[in-house]
Formats: structure tokens, C-alpha cells, sequence
């Protein structure tokens, strides 16, 4: 147990002080609740990736209903993401640089707003949080500006509070 008395848990902080908190035993591929999708295309960079196009994922209460954790609407992927849910998508950064990192997001005010950790491999770089949009079809961007190495990397969505939807992340 940690000097916090947590257990497996690791506290890292992005540029801006804020701390993003993971599991790191939810990031161990043998578990059964990690799933991945070997044949996934590594994301070119800039691009709109389509939430469903993730590489990896955890999700605890998912992994033995099915192996897809979102489903498809109307021919776009997206769901309703929950706290502890964190989705791994590979890229390749052509150029290091400063880049507008938005994710477009829904949420019912019944259910309040989300907050999500931003993970390079395995360094933070942000932590957005949002207000509920009005509705689940009631879309909004939320984002920040990210700087980021050329390179293959994994960009990992981390959920720290669930309860909206996510249809893609931006990165150009």
C-alpha cells in the first residue's frame, strides 16, 4: 500500500498542476477487462477519430458482455462513457509541435458534466472537465491545446467522471 494508502495507484501531474489519477493494474493487458483491437490503423495525424476507433480499452463492468464496449447509432459510434473507462489510441505525430486537442461531448443535465484525463504514453497532458450539454444528442467541443513529440505515440482517454457521451476526439 502507498504512503497514501491507496493500492496500485499512481498520481501524476500534467503542466498545468492538475493530478490525473489511474490504476496502473487496469493498464496490465492480461487482465480480461483490457481489451484490444489488434487490427486497428494507427491514426494519422491531424485527423477526427471516430470514438469506436480505439486500439484498447478498459471497462469494468463490460468486459465479459461484450467485447465492443459502444455500440453503433444512426452509423456513428458513440456511448455513454462511465468513471474508471479509459480508451488507448495509437497515432503517429508527423511534426512535434502544439496541437488543438477537442473532444465533442453530450451530457444530460439530470447526470451533470464529465471530467477526463488527457495520457501521452504515459505522461499526462491535460484535464478537461464540462458541464452538461443540455442532452444527449446536445453536442458541444470541449478542448485544449496540447503539445505533443513527433513519433508513434498512444493517446489514452482516462474517465475519472462518467455519465456522458463521447462521439470523437479532434487532433489537428
Amino acid at each position: 500500500m502507498g504512503a497514501d494508502g491507496s493500492r496500485g495507484q499512481e498520481v501524476v501531474s500534467s503542466r498545468e498542476r492538475q493530478e490525473i489519477q489511474y490504476d496502473r493494474r487496469k493498464t496490465d493487458r492480461s487482465r480480461a477487462s483490457v481489451n484490444d483491437r489488434p487490427g486497428q490503423d494507427r491514426h494519422e495525424l491531424p485527423a477526427t477519430i471516430p470514438v469506436g476507433e480505439y486500439h484498447a480499452y478498459f471497462h469494468r463492468n463490460r468486459h465479459r458482455a461484450n467485447e465492443r464496449p459502444l455500440r453503433r447509432v444512426g452509423g456513428r459510434d458513440l456511448d455513454w462513457l462511465s468513471t474508471d473507462q479509459w480508451l488507448a489510441y495509437e497515432v503517429n505525430v508527423p511534426e512535434a509541435g502544439n496541437y488543438d486537442l477537442s473532444l465533442r461531448v453530450a451530457a444530460e443535465s439530470a447526470f451533470g458534466g464529465g471530467d477526463v484525463g488527457v495520457v501521452l504514453n504515459d505522461d499526462p497532458l491535460a484535464r478537461l472537465s464540462f458541464d452538461p450539454t443540455g442532452g444527449w444528442y446536445s453536442w458541444e467541443e470541449v478542448g485544449e491545446e496540447i503539445e505533443l513529440p513527433a513519433g508513434e505515440h498512444t493517446i489514452r482517454l482516462v474517465v475519472f467522471d462518467g455519465g456522458w457521451k463521447l462521439e470523437a476526439l479532434t487532433i489537428e
